[in-house]
């Protein structure tokens, strides 16, 4: 269901106020809407004031006059700032999971009222079927096995398209590759490999391949005498060799998983998905609960099944936005099952990237 940019909510809004301050100025703002949408000046649209709130009055008055969409379309063809780049694919996934809070659905209910009924859950309130769905399966299109040969056989793992052209996954898939044991030519980031799916999508990587990364830490997995810094989050940010997020499937552009720096650590008990190419099988979806975080908040875990192959996972909470990137389990196989299953928060990954000056393509 396609998103109508003429009736964007208060969040949503929100979304689209902080993209515009952060690639606009004064100025270029003028620009844009005079010699894009032949509107007059700003300060003759809305109030004079500080320049963020000018852009709030702004927005709000072109929702109340049915332009929004014209002056979003007119951004995205005027800037290339990354922010403005994704900020329609931002919108989409805000919209597409519509989550009752617990506080607008709780009822009390009783035999003689006639409810027999109650809620459970604080994070399993109701969603639209078909939008859950359809969001699930945009997500799917956004995940890719990574592999590559090894020892004549075939290594690698999961990873997601996070910009039209950057992949996340865990450094330790690609750490060969880093140190110049393995070439990076030689892998591939496999989209669309799924049961039922017509034709996976192979794509290798950019000469300048890898954007970014931070090794593990020597506590990996486990906390095993110790606990990981922030310095050591087991990420790779991948650069393809070409924008795949751009590709149309089934009608409608594949797109990317946006992610945001304001997310938190989801509380313990919490659902989870994650979306992962088990053992580098076809994509498959496991569904967990959150156990807790370590000591340190640098490790979240969860019960969720994986296995060789998901490192590099997305993990995704209640409303399908990504809280972690999934790297590995419980170390102790003496025993027949593990005890948990292990990620890295993303906004510490996030905070990182920011850190070291790596272009925002986030939130």
């Amino acid at each position: 269901m396609a998103l109508d940019l003429n009736v964007l909510n208060g969040p949503q809004r929100k979304i689209v106020r902080d993209t515009f301050v952060a690639a606009f100025d004064a100025h270029s703002l003028n620009m844009l809407l005079q010699d894009k949408l032949d509107k007059p000046p700003l300060q003759n649209i809305v109030p004079t004031a500080n320049f963020e709130v000018m852009v709030f009055d702004l927005i709000n008055a072109s929702k109340q006059n049915g332009w929004t969409e014209k002056l979003i379309v007119a951004a995205e063809t005027a800037s290339e700032n990354p922010r403005i780049r994704a900020l329609r694919q931002t919108l989409e996934t805000s919209a597409s999971i519509d989550i009752a809070t617990v506080d607008e659905r709780v009822k009390v209910h009783s035999p003689a009222s006639g409810g027999l009924e109650r809620l459970v859950r604080k994070d399993g309130a109701f969603s639209d079927w078909g939008l859950w769905v359809a969001r699930m399966t945009e997500i799917g299109r956004r995940i890719c096995r990574i592999e590559y040969p090894v020892d004549l056989k075939m290594g690698g793992g999961t990873g997601f398209l996070v910009a039209p052209d950057l992949v996340l996954t865990n450094y330790h898939v690609i750490e060969k590759h880093e140190k110049k044991v393995l070439d990076p030519a030689q892998i591939t980031c496999r989209f669309d490999f799924a049961v039922g799916a017509e034709a996976p999508t192979p794509v290798k990587l950019a000469a300048s391949w890898l954007t970014d990364y931070s090794r593990y830490s020597p506590y990996d997995p486990g906390d095993v005498g110790g606990l990981p810094d922030v310095d050591h989050l087991d990420y790779a940010l991948l650069r393809l060799e070409r924008t795949v997020g751009n590709d149309i499937v089934d009608g409608a552009t594949r797109g990317w998983i946006g992610l945001r720096d304001s997310a938190v650590l989801p509380d313990a008990k919490a659902i989870l998905f994650i979306g992962q190419h088990p053992s580098l099988e076809p994509l498959k979806l496991a569904v967990g609960s959150v156990i807790g975080a370590n000591g340190n908040l640098t490790r979240v875990r969860y019960d969720a099944n994986t296995e060789r192959g998901s490192s590099g996972s997305p993990c995704l909470d209640a409303g399908l936005n990504v809280v972690a990137l999934h790297h590995g389990g419980d170390p102790d196989y003496s025993k027949l099952l593990g005890e948990f299953n292990q990620g890295i928060p993303i906004h510490l990954i996030l905070r990182r990237l920011a850190a070291r000056g790596i272009a925002k393509f986030w939130f």
